[in-house]
């Protein structure tokens, strides 16, 4: 590739650099001081597209061999231009400018909060309901469980007493049988 070309690239590489820590440091600034530095990443981005062209330029001509990579490289880099145009425009929106923006934004989150509360109360008191559901078929089970085994037991002394009248009646049998003669 030609020194040309390279010469580009570093210079693109250190502009994005300088747009990319100028838009991070937009929530630090307010007022006047913000839109100061808006312009200058939109100055920052005009150089930065200038140089995609002297890139562009420069890769017409290279050889066709030394063309193909570049161009790859060139595509990624105008990527890369359009994500930190993405990047400002997300970092603009995101942090209001002036005192009625934040207090329009303030009034938004408190308006959001106090939904997410009335959510929030009406999941717990469902959660409180659903738990007293719960414990009542928890107790509804034992309840059952403990009638189950006292009707076992009542069948079992049932089933006794059957065997001791089944006894009794076998040994009256016996004894009217033996009186009988």
């Amino acid at each position: 590739m030609t020194n040309n070309f390279e010469f580009l690239e570093e210079d693109f590489y250190q502009q994005s650099l300088e747009a990319r820590k100028k838009i991070s440091d937009l929530p630090n600034h307010v007022g006047e001081p913000k839109k100061k530095l808006v312009r200058q990443i939109h100055k920052d981005l005009n150089d930065l597209e200038n140089t995609l062209e002297q890139m562009q330029k420069a890769i017409r001509s290279m050889d066709n061999t030394e063309r193909s990579s570049a161009s790859k490289k060139l595509r990624g880099y105008k990527q890369e231009f359009k994500e930190i145009n993405q990047e400002l425009q997300r970092g603009q929106e995101k942090y209001p400018t002036t005192k009625q923006e934040r207090e329009e934004l303030m009034d938004e989150r408190h308006k959001r909060d106090k939904r997410n509360l009335d959510q929030r109360e009406k999941l717990l008191l469902a959660k409180s309901k659903l738990k007293n559901s719960d414990n009542s078929a928890k107790r509804s089970l034992q309840l059952s469980a403990q009638t189950e085994e006292l009707g076992t037991g009542i069948l079992q002394d049932l089933h006794g007493q059957r065997k001791n009248l089944e006894g009794a009646n076998e040994n009256v049998t016996f004894l009217s049988f033996f009186y009988s003669k």
